[in-house]
Order: C-alpha cells, then structure tokens, then sequence
C-alpha cells in the first residue's frame, strides 16, 4: 500500500515538472502573437506580448506633429514597434519613395547598424520601403544585431514599423511576421 501511495505521488510530481517546463518553455521561446490596433482603429499589427501605447508631440520642421508609437521591448530579444504621424502637406514635387526613405533611414545616423539600400515592398497593400540593418558582434551582441524597418504612406500619415534584436532566426522570423502583420485602414493617397 505505501509503495502505490509512493509510487502515485512520484508519478503527480513528474507530471507537475512536465506542466512547469512546458508552461515555462512556451512563453519564453514561442510568444503568443496578438494584434494590436492604433488608438484611432486605423492600423493594427501582430506583436509577440503584450505592447505600450504612447503619444508625444513634437515639433516637426514648421509644425507640431503628435507621434504615437505602439511598442513591445522584449529585453535581450530586442523591440518591436509601430509609429504613425499625421505628415505636414508637401510639394507634389516631393515624392513618397524619398519621404519613405528618408523616415527609414533617419534612426542610423550615429548608430553601430549600418543600413542596405532602401528596397520598394508593398505593406498593408501599399507601396512601401523596407531597411534591413545589421550590427556588429559585441559584448551584448555575440552575433552581431539585425534590424529590420518599413515605412509606408496612407493617405497624409506616415507609418514606421521597427523590428530589432540580436541577429539570429529568430528575430529575422519575428521582424518578417511583424511586417507582414502590419494593417491600415486609412485611405490611399
């Protein structure tokens, strides 16, 4: 009789370790990816956790632009996060492809990423522009680092879409899904 009560008890605690470490694993290693919808509905993205919300106002140039950010920093496995700004009216000389390029490129002056040339990809269904960035191997960074941003226009706002980390598959596959998640409800130029 002890034994089987022994033997019982042996048998909850093993499966209880097998929950933990499943449990444990499956947050960690493989993110539960939710949407996540900009304050005024017009865009959303897949982000692996749960994100902050934010908004700041800036002077822009000649006028005061509110950017507002939906970010996730997921520690050593980096950030993920989408910006919009509502773009001041420009000379229909200017063209987006360069307003794109210009808004993907502006966080690498400085920066030990050292940007690829700009490539046209359509996001949300709409002409865009995507970077891919690499770092160096560090101390933080064994494998160097590897950023990956798009940027598209909507109608008069301008959407950023950052997905940075240390350079393995596994952000590279994270920074693709983000991307490819990326929605907009705005209307076309």
């Amino acid at each position: 009789m002890l034994d089987t009560v022994a033997s019982t008890w042996r048998a909850c605690v093993v499966a209880l370790v097998a929950v933990v470490a499943v449990a444990g694993c499956s947050n960690g290693d493989h993110p539960t990816w939710r949407r996540y919808r900009s304050a005024d509905g017009l865009s959303s993205a897949e982000f692996p956790g749960k994100p902050v919300v934010s908004s700041k106002t800036r002077l822009t140039g000649l006028a005061v632009t509110t950017i507002h950010t939906i970010k996730l920093e997921r520690g050593s496995a980096g950030i993920v996060q989408l910006t919009h700004y509502e773009m001041v009216e420009q000379s229909k000389d200017v063209k987006d492809s360069l307003l794109m390029n210009i808004e993907c490129n502006a966080a690498h002056p400085g920066s030990s990423f050292r940007p690829g040339k700009p490539k046209p990809r359509a996001l949300a269904g709409r002409p865009g522009v995507v970077i891919t960035a690499t770092a160096p191997k560090s101390s933080s960074l064994p494998n160097g680092g590897f950023e990956k941003e798009g940027c598209v226009i909507a109608g008069m706002r301008m959407y950023h879409l950052i997905a940075v980390g240390p350079d393995d598959p596994a952000t590279r596959t994270a920074a693709e899904r983000f991307l490819a998640s990326f929605q907009v409800k705005a209307p076309a130029k």
